[in-house]
């Protein structure tokens, strides 16, 4: 929140508040704007807006608050919605070892919690993902597919590129997303499963992954895809 604290002051008066944290004994703390060096200054009026998603969390979502406070405009999805804030409690009986535990509960600079609900945006953009989306944008598979493309299409001239997606660009997608899997799939799925016994872990894994190479089959060639594909060959 200290971060936080000081960017607002690059775009807020000073003392503008950010957020306010209450302790389960009843201690609050005041986060606000701070004044911003010398020379950082950003002349008034201006306006500014701020782009968020669903992983825009703690800090980043208070801030994002903040400046809708000060006339600022929110764009993007929902964000996360933390509304606590937590800390390290070394563990007396395990010296190195300490756990997390949640240390107080957080308000936005217009006093409203966002535990479990978020900062909704005033302008609504980009689109919603599915989980097999997100999990092809974590894993790199586009990236991947990017290079499975330039395999397919070794001779591939940087101007024939749009062409090139427009003929085979599905067709591709289909037949790269029928073989592709997680680098850590295995490794993932027994991980979940690592309760049962093996023959269990193992079978549990196997039925995963089916079902998981069954969903991103099931996918088509987004935008995402097709993008690195041609940034791979504007590089």
């Amino acid at each position: 929140a200290d971060v936080a604290a000081e960017l607002l002051g690059l775009l807020a008066p000073p003392g503008a508040p950010l957020a306010t944290a209450t302790s389960p004994s009843g201690a609050t703390t005041r986060y606000v704007a701070s004044a911003p060096p010398v020379g950082l200054e950003i002349p008034a009026p201006i306006r500014v807006v701020v782009l968020v998603d669903g992983d825009t969390r703690s800090a980043a979502e208070l801030f994002a608050g903040a400046i809708r406070h000060q006339g600022g405009v929110v764009a993007g999805r929902r964000t996360f919605g933390k509304g606590s804030a937590q800390e390290l409690r070394p563990l007396k009986s395990l010296p190195g070892y300490a756990t997390r535990a949640t240390a107080a509960a957080v308000l936005d600079a217009a006093g409203n919690s966002l535990d479990g609900v978020g900062v909704a945006p005033d302008v609504l953009a980009g689109v919603d993902e599915t989980p097999v989306e997100a999990l092809l944008l974590a894993k790199g598979a586009y990236f991947d597919f990017a290079s499975y493309f330039e395999r397919r299409h070794p001779d591939l001239a940087d101007g024939d590129v749009e062409a090139a997606l427009q003929r085979d660009g599905a067709a591709a997608w289909r037949a790269f997303s029928a073989t592709w899997r997680p680098p850590d799939v295995d490794d993932a799925l027994l991980l979940e499963a690592s309760s049962y016994p093996p023959a269990a872990r193992a079978a549990a894994a196997k039925a995963a992954l089916y079902e998981l190479k069954r969903e991103v089959a099931k996918t088509t060639a987004s935008a995402r895809a097709l993008d690195a594909v041609r940034a791979r060959h504007a590089a």
